[in-house]
């Protein structure tokens, strides 16, 4: 009998080393790496256009703009050539980013509001290597994906 309790403890103490030692993986580590502070750069120019905070809520990726950098506007410019809901309202505080779904480590599913044409995208979102930089590929979908890829820079 007493051998007995002497397995089980022995038993039991190691399924808990073995759990502790899975707890260390912590498999759900890329996915949240998308969080945080970016800079959205124009294409051509590379001059800065905003800058962004995305966050997951409910396994969904979300976007909020934070700052314009454009000069040439106010400082709290409205989206007069938006669509729907984003209609005339204030773009800094403006959720331009939405519905993505995290599926093979990439963020996909989701629409975007491009912030220098003011249309809305369907879009797909890879981490870079290092997670210093978002590839966002926003795309229109003919007969294949068709759009333009942009780097955005993760702020530290």
């Amino acid at each position: 009998m007493y051998n007995f309790t002497c397995v089980k403890i022995i038993f039991l103490l190691l399924v808990l080393i073995s759990i502790s030692g899975a707890i260390d993986l912590e498999p759900w580590n890329v996915p949240y790496a998308v969080e945080g502070t970016y800079k959205i750069n124009d294409d051509s120019s590379g001059l800065p256009i905003a800058k962004v905070k995305l966050w997951i809520k409910r396994d969904t990726l979300y976007g909020l703009v934070q700052e314009t950098y454009d000069k040439n506007i106010n400082e709290n410019p409205i989206c007069t050539q938006c669509d729907g809901l984003l209609k005339n309202k204030p773009i800094v505080g403006m959720r331009f980013l939405w519905g993505f779904v995290e599926k093979n480590d990439q963020w996909v599913k989701g629409k975007v509001l491009d912030l220098q044409n003011r249309k809305i995208y369907k879009a797909d979102i890879n981490l870079s290597g290092d997670e210093n930089e978002l590839i966002v590929f926003s795309y229109v979908n003919f007969i294949v994906k068709v759009g333009r890829t942009q780097k955005w820079v993760k702020e530290k």
